[in-house]
């Protein structure tokens, strides 16, 4: 059978219509690490002071945190185990990380909902925990989010109460302790907090993700520590994580919201003056919890990476110059990823990820190779080292079914710069009738 004849008439039919698709960004899925029992947040640095970021996971379920000790190359150590205890079974939910008491090496902070206090943790410079100390706030922290508020030269913290409704500040005296400042009453359920300055008066704001109530808060603080409600966002529908950022890089700062029961991300634009533009929502996976804001491809814009709860994988989209976004591809992680962070992990000047997978009990590690040609072979879509005839349909699926694959870039069989029927056509060519071999990396 001439696959070819087969395939060209359909191919210059659709041909026709079909546009070029942009090259994007790719990722090596490096597998998962065992963590505790049901890990609901992660995040990195440096706990044993050797210049190689480390990974650390709250995890709910077993009433501790795991530290991973990095090796440098992406992997991890077998990670060790430190309690973060309680009167009542601890519930860490989510973690900051900084010099807390001013002795040059790296603490965690983690909320414990189960005994509404937060939970310092003194890191020892050589990749342990002290036993915790605990500070009361709200009822059923969920959020957290450390800088100076007060402008003292001191981290502060401040929690997002998911019980009593209110957003709880806390002073630090740079030796590790922490007095309590007002409490805030914001929306309904606030699960997420986070700060930056919104209204470009040189003091740092609070913006809080209120669940329930489908809301944002917005605190404007006052450089001493005292902050005042502005007026909340409504119609943000059940957001679940809540992460500020300039994504359209105008010099003001922008809300990213995931939307669990929606599906979707929602970006507010922000106005310079402390209020946002009508909601812009994008489409994810199912049930996003998490997204990480990072330029993941390096042309200069700022893409998204969602972890998506109920279709157990990520999503990335991609930025361009006026802060939208496009999917680009999607991963698959472990099972329910709650939690997902951006760094460079391998110290090879790319920004890779990670995800928290809840009832996965793990960690997933995704490197990012968009730049590694060594990885690479052009025509090899879903990236299983041969080139098939899988890989031409493939091709197909993805300009004309919205089908997802590892690696846009290798569908460009010519490289061109654009993907194209032609690009599958070119490979079964290849592949039954002697036709050329793809282009090089």
């Amino acid at each position: 059978m001439n696959v070819r004849r087969l395939v060209e008439p359909l191919a210059l039919v659709i041909a026709l219509w079909a546009g070029p698709v942009e090259s994007q960004v790719s990722f090596q899925n490096l597998g998962a690490l065992p963590m505790g029992d049901s890990p609901s947040w992660v995040t990195t640095g440096d706990f044993n002071d050797d210049g190689v970021l480390d990974l650390i996971v709250a995890n709910h379920g077993s009433h501790d945190v795991s530290i991973a000790m990095g090796i440098g190359d992406a992997t991890f150590a077998t990670s060790s185990v430190f309690t973060v205890g309680g009167a009542m079974p601890p519930h860490p939910f989510s973690l900051v990380t900084g010099d807390f008491d001013g002795d040059g090496h790296l603490d965690v902070l983690s909320t414990d909902f189960g005994n509404h206090q937060v939970s310092w943790l003194r890191g020892d410079g050589a990749g342990a925990l002290e036993p915790p100390v605990h500070f009361a706030v709200g009822d059923s922290p969920l959020g957290v989010t450390t800088a100076d508020f007060d402008q003292d030269g001191l981290l502060d913290l401040a929690t997002a109460d998911s019980n009593t409704n209110t957003v709880s500040i806390l002073f630090g005296n740079g030796l590790g302790s922490f007095t309590p400042g007002t409490s805030y009453p914001v929306g309904s359920m606030p699960v997420a907090i986070d700060h930056a300055d919104l209204n470009n008066d040189g003091t740092l704001d609070l913006a809080v993700a209120n669940s329930t109530s489908s809301e944002v808060s917005i605190l404007l603080g006052d450089g001493s520590g005292e902050f005042v409600a502005a007026a909340p966002i409504t119609g943000i529908l059940f957001p679940a994580s809540l992460t500020i950022a300039d994504v359209d890089q105008n010099g003001t700062a922008d809300l990213v919201l995931a939307n669990n029961s929606s599906g979707t991300v929602t970006v507010l634009f922000g106005s310079g003056d402390g209020t946002f533009t009508t909601p812009t929502t994008v489409a994810t996976g199912a049930g996003p919890r998490s997204v990480a804001v990072a330029d993941l491809d390096e042309d200069g814009y700022l893409d998204l990476a969602v972890a998506n709860s109920e279709s157990d994988n990520v999503s990335i989209l991609v930025g361009d110059e006026l802060g939208g976004f496009t999917l680009s591809t999607t991963i698959p992680v472990g099972l329910e990823p709650w939690s997902i962070w951006a760094a460079d992990l391998d110290d090879d000047g790319h920004t890779d990820l990670m995800t928290a997978d809840e009832e996965g009990d793990s960690a997933t590690i995704l490197r990012n190779v968009s730049f590694d040609v060594s990885l690479f072979i052009r025509g090899d879509v879903d990236g299983d080292g041969d080139i098939l005839i899988n890989d031409a349909v493939l091709i197909l699926a993805y300009l004309f079914s919205s089908g997802t694959i590892p690696c846009v870039d290798a569908c460009d069989y010519d490289d061109d710069g654009q993907v194209l029927v032609n690009d599958a056509v070119l490979e079964l060519a290849f592949l039954f009738s002697a036709g050329g071999a793809p282009a090089l990396p």
